[in-house]
């Protein structure tokens, strides 16, 4: 990119689809009174100046959508089935008249309304292709087991001391439209921009059973700061 963006030409979206392997039904699912479906479609309601859509297949996406005056994108069912490459996933972006995505993770519920306007702030003052990062302090090590971000010789164990080491999260895209499908592939990795985020609630992500039940037990005490 790395020239001004029209936010005219940004489209922001989420995504969903019902076969989930680890976490069954989860987009369906009560979160107490609320789905995760309804959370991020909500959300996007509440995205100001700027396009939102929700893609999806199934008629529960097209109702909740209309609910609250969403725009429902149908993807295909080889779309909503598929686990890769990307392009086949978000085929249905071809149609969408932009220049630019902003791709919001629905499988976080607590990410709030604010973090997503800040974030978009940041893709546009890089005037590139970015996501989000988190840091980590903690002991890593690779796969044959040896130290990353440590000596061996160290004389203490002190996570306040250790090198920090950085985690790419699922979180939020932001990427250019004819790159994705010329390249098959959101950005060039080289000239990405991140932004650190270091919230653990906003953070937790959906992927499992246990994921589901913590965001459950969570929901009663964080609800209200999440559409703000």
């Amino acid at each position: 990119m790395n020239k001004n963006i029209n936010k005219n030409r940004i489209g922001i979206y989420s995504l969903g689809r019902m076969n989930s392997k680890r976490c069954k039904n989860k987009m369906k699912r009560k979160m107490i009174d609320i789905s995760l479906t309804e959370i991020i479609i909500k959300k996007l309601s509440l995205i100001e100046k700027y396009d939102t859509f929700f893609a999806g297949y199934d008629d529960y996406f097209d109702k909740i959508c209309k609910k609250y005056k969403v725009r429902f994108v149908k993807r295909s069912m080889k779309s909503s089935l598929s686990e890769g490459p990307n392009k086949d996933i978000h085929s249905f972006l071809k149609n969408q008249d932009y220049d630019n995505f902003l791709l919001i993770n629905p499988c976080l519920p607590f990410l709030r309304v604010s973090t997503i306007n800040k974030f978009l702030k940041f893709c546009l003052k890089k005037k590139t292709s970015s996501s989000i990062i988190t840091k980590k302090r903690n002991y890593f090590f690779d796969k044959k087991l040896k130290p990353i971000n440590f000596n061996i010789n160290t004389n203490r164990l002190n996570t306040k001391q250790v090198d920090e080491i950085y985690e790419f999260s699922n979180c939020m895209y932001f990427f250019n439209k004819n790159f994705f499908f010329k390249n098959n592939n959101y950005w060039d990795w080289k000239k990405n921009s991140y932004m650190i985020l270091d919230n653990k609630l906003e953070m937790l992500d959906i992927d499992t059973e246990e994921d589901f039940t913590l965001a459950y037990n969570l929901y009663p005490n964080l609800n209200k700061n999440i559409f703000t």
